[in-house]
């Protein structure tokens, strides 16, 4: 089940003010929801459209997830970084950049979540190094060839490092973040 509203008027509005960023941010324009995530906390994307103004896919946020995040960081900063990552999932989707789900689908998310970082930290107060912890926190160990693997610890921090470092070396007016997208296919070693 979907949610527009956590019940929460002011996390409403800096979750709708923090999904505008990123639709700018990305060139994309999915939709946003929060959902019940009891049991399972995440935060996913799909390509398909939920609503016919927001055609390029769903980005959903799961509540529990959403309460892991904060309780890591003691902070707000680290939600639109993950909420990124979700959306570099739909830029990959509509660019089709990686032609299968997995790892490199992943770290792929992950480059361009820390190219985000980049940005939201030149705009705003936001705490680089918890974002960088969370994203090695949420690595994982299973086998490459396991179609849940994420990429492990070292790889998932590396690929978020890698994406905020190219933009805060290509950052300079006119910049669309697409053009992320040759470097992160370098970075992870793929055509």
């Amino acid at each position: 089940m979907l949610f527009t509203s956590s019940g929460n008027y002011q996390l409403d509005q800096f979750l709708s003010t923090e999904a505008n960023v990123l639709r700018s941010f990305f060139s994309v324009n999915p939709s946003f929801f929060l959902y019940d995530d009891t049991g399972s906390p995440n935060a996913r994307a799909f390509p398909v459209a939920q609503l016919p103004q927001y055609p390029d896919g769903t980005v959903v946020l799961g509540k529990t997830y959403f309460n892991m995040m904060y309780n890591f960081a003691q902070n707000v900063t680290v939600v639109p970084v993950t909420m990124a990552h979700e959306y570099g999932h739909i830029v990959d989707y509509k660019y089709h950049v990686i032609q299968a789900n997995g790892m490199y689908a992943e770290l792929f998310a992950d480059f361009m979540a820390g190219a985000f970082l980049y940005y939201r930290s030149v705009l705003t107060p936001t705490d680089v190094y918890n974002n960088l912890n969370w994203f090695y926190s949420i690595g994982d160990y299973a086998g490459v060839n396991d179609p849940g693997h994420h990429g492990t610890p070292q790889q998932r921090l590396a690929a978020a490092m890698a994406g905020y470092n190219w933009l805060k070396t290509n950052a300079y007016p006119g910049i669309n973040v697409t053009q992320a997208i040759p470097a992160a296919k370098a970075f992870l070693g793929i055509p």
